[in-house]
């Protein structure tokens, strides 16, 4: 069976209460749940030597790094053959052989549009790095790039220059593994904000499972790490885990106190809270929003007021008993 890694973008959103942690380094930390990361703040910001090399003696010889390319690159002068450019992708590089990094993943903009010229910027820049030390991932942002003549434009591109194709395949399927398989994952949601639900992780490990390389699974969403975490267990035992370390109005109210402003209407809970995955007993889990919206529409003044509410409808005294929800 081939290799499969399931890591985050970046460790800063590990958190872990100070009692169970392993390490006061938060990579260090997070190594011990995971075997890969993708570094996120190279996009921001050039990090120094020093600091890249830290973070290689920090974790295990056998865990993984992949690395986000220069904003300069993908953004700024978006594949762009210039001097710049160039220099930009030879710190790149450096930080991809500290870290023996598996992938330097390029991610250009929407407005990046899969025009001729755009391509032939992509075509030209890529050819420069036909022998490139590290895997090139790239990761056209924009629904252009997969349909009509675009997506054989694009995969004649790729194929050409050995590059690997990224996408989210909580949406779509990459075009081109070349000697990887690597996706960027943000979920069904408005930007990131999404908590996959137990048939979702289904189907991401199984279309995981289908790429043809060595594959590479980062996930974006704004419950990152239980994401994460819950496709690796899934992985490794079949077994889905909980996902709030509480049950029923409990893992409601934890979910809840990520975001604690009152007085809250109705709307609002939904629309901070309806996305997330809600731990139910007997191992089952049911999405926020079904429990929100059959609360009153008033207004909550205090955290007290919201869950009574909540209770009702766990304990089946509501309008609405949990038993109806789950159909």
């Amino acid at each position: 069976m081939k290799e499969l890694f399931i890591g985050c973008g970046g460790w800063s959103y590990w958190q872990v209460d100070r009692e169970y942690r392993s390490s006061d380094d938060r990579l260090a930390d997070y190594a011990t749940v995971f075997n890969f990361v993708e570094v996120n703040n190279t996009f921001y910001q050039v990090p120094s030597i020093e600091d890249v090399k830290s973070w290689r003696i920090c974790v295990a010889k056998d865990f993984q790094f992949a690395v986000k390319c220069s904003r300069q690159i993908s953004h700024q002068n978006p594949l762009i053959s210039i001097e710049s450019n160039f220099q930009a992708m030879g710190k790149m590089l450096e930080i991809c052989k500290v870290l023996d990094a598996v992938a330097l993943v390029i991610q250009t903009p929407p407005k990046f549009a899969p025009t001729s010229q755009n391509l032939q910027f992509a075509d030209t820049f890529f050819s420069h790095y036909d022998d490139s030390p590290v895997e090139l991932v790239w990761e056209p942002r924009g629904p252009g790039w997969t349909v009509g003549s675009a997506k054989e434009e694009l995969r004649k591109v790729l194929t050409r220059h050995n590059v690997t194709h990224c996408s989210d395949i909580s949406r779509t399927m990459p075009l081109h593994s070349a000697n990887i398989s690597y996706t960027r994952v943000f979920g069904l949601g408005e930007k990131n904000q999404w908590e996959f639900d137990d048939s979702e992780i289904h189907v991401l490990h199984e279309r995981a499972r289908e790429l043809p390389r060595t594959t590479y699974v980062t996930f974006h969403t704004q419950r990152q790490t239980h994401d994460a975490a819950r496709m690796k267990a899934f992985d490794e035992t079949g077994r889905l885990i909980n996902t709030t370390g509480k049950y029923e109005v409990n893992s409601m109210m934890v979910a809840i106190d990520e975001y604690r402003k009152y007085p809250i209407t109705k709307q609002e809970l939904l629309a901070a809270h309806g996305w997330k995955i809600i731990d139910l007993k007997n191992n089952n889990r049911i999405r926020a929003t079904k429990i929100l919206s059959n609360l009153p529409d008033i207004v909550y003044k205090t955290k007290k007021d919201l869950k009574s509410q909540i209770e009702k409808i766990f304990r089946g005294t509501g309008q609405k008993k949990l038993e109806d929800l789950l159909v």
